[in-house]
């Protein structure tokens, strides 16, 4: 095992067996119930099983779904990383490592059972002939293509301009490096309330200043990207935060492609922050099905659609980094006059620091880091 690489790119897919479901029967609420609770630990990161791991794991290394073997190695790789660096395993070692039988049947349940980060056809239907007992030789593989994990928050809805603002993980593997990195911090300054703009006052504002410069200085593999629109003659506020939240999404990925920064194909996962649960999963399913068909019109089947949901930010850590960054953006659009309140001055560190440039104006300002789209 002296090279990952090496492993995801020749280890035949036919070999891994996986449980076929038969009875075609629907979900069950209890299995529904599952599938939500998983897809909420995966978006937080909160990875306290082996299962969690392993969806965490198909949901940002999709190689992971047809090959059991490249699952087993990135999950020693990502969570026994003490005993596995990539190259040689000691025997010492190795009997403490996850064995392959574990991870399978955990990948079985999250994908037979949960129906979730499914593997490519060609690969549910070698499994399922292997099981039959039917060996043929090699079928195609899926294309090993890069993973966004997006996070969405909307502000401004009772002021003079609605803003929908973005946090891009364009590499969603890159969410359980930051989301360690911020549970270090917390621990070492003893910072235990959930990060919220509407809690800075002036004794949290040295905090704040702080998580600002790890987002700024810690994330190579992030965009952040907002877009907003004057609020009056806008009838129905929440068409409009979909329409936004739809351009948003779109523009952004045309802008990452272009740049070469993200370039397609690729698939995405979107999580917006939930304040409404109902309405708000409403509008995830709405906006699934737009991208949808703009990634089989506009972008020519190279976009892959893999999940959106809504959620509670108080489960979310990068909910929670979304809406300091997007309340950031609406206090200086919607703020004038005195502006030296703590929340003030934090919107405007955490802005500069991540070089977004604020204006009312129709414009469209464009960063390596950072974009606002002003309609």
């Amino acid at each position: 095992m002296n090279s990952i690489m090496a492993v995801e790119n020749n280890e035949p897919a036919i070999h891994q067996l996986e449980l076929a479901d038969a009875t075609g029967k629907p979900p069950s609420a209890t299995t529904d119930e599952k599938r939500e609770s998983l897809l909420k630990a995966v978006n937080a990161c909160e990875l306290n099983t082996i299962e969690t791991r392993v969806a965490w794991l198909l949901n940002h290394f999709p190689n992971t779904r047809d090959s059991d073997l490249a699952l087993q190695i990135r999950y020693w790789q990502n969570f026994q990383p003490e005993r596995f660096d990539g190259g040689d395993i000691s025997v010492r070692d190795y009997y403490h490592l996850t064995k392959l039988t574990t991870l399978t049947r955990a990948r079985a349940v999250v994908q037979n059972t949960l129906k979730l980060f499914q593997a490519s056809d060609e690969v549910k239907k070698r499994r399922k002939q292997i099981q039959k007992g039917e060996h043929e030789n090699a079928v195609r593989k899926r294309s090993s293509y890069h993973h966004s994990a997006i996070f969405i928050d909307e502000s401004g809805k009772t002021q003079d301009h609605l803003v929908v603002g973005s946090i891009w993980f364009l590499n969603g593997a890159e969410t359980l490096r930051i989301h360690r990195l911020l549970a270090d911090w917390r621990k070492r300054v003893g910072f235990e309330s959930e990060f919220h703009f509407q809690t800075i006052t002036e004794a949290k504002l040295p905090l704040y200043i702080e998580v600002a410069d790890m987002l700024a200085s810690h994330c190579a593999t992030v965009s952040f990207k907002v877009i907003s629109v004057p609020r009056r003659g806008i009838a129905n506020v929440q068409n409009a935060l979909l329409d936004l939240s739809f351009h948003l999404l779109v523009r952004g990925l045309e802008h990452e492609h272009t740049t070469g920064r993200a370039p397609l194909p690729r698939g995405i996962q979107v999580c917006k922050d939930a304040e409404e649960p109902g309405q708000d999963k409403l509008v995830a399913a709405e906006l699934a099905a737009r991208m949808k068909q703009s990634a089989a019109t506009q972008f020519e089947g190279n976009l892959y659609v893999e999940g959106f949901s809504a959620e509670a930010s108080a489960h979310s850590l990068f909910l929670q980094l979304t809406d300091l960054f997007t309340s950031s953006v609406g206090r200086q659009l919607n703020t004038s006059g005195d502006r030296r309140q703590p929340k003030d001055r934090f919107a405007d560190y955490l802005l500069n620091k991540l070089g977004v440039a604020i204006s009312a104006q129709p414009s469209e300002s464009l960063g390596d880091m950072a974009v606002h789209i002003v309609l």
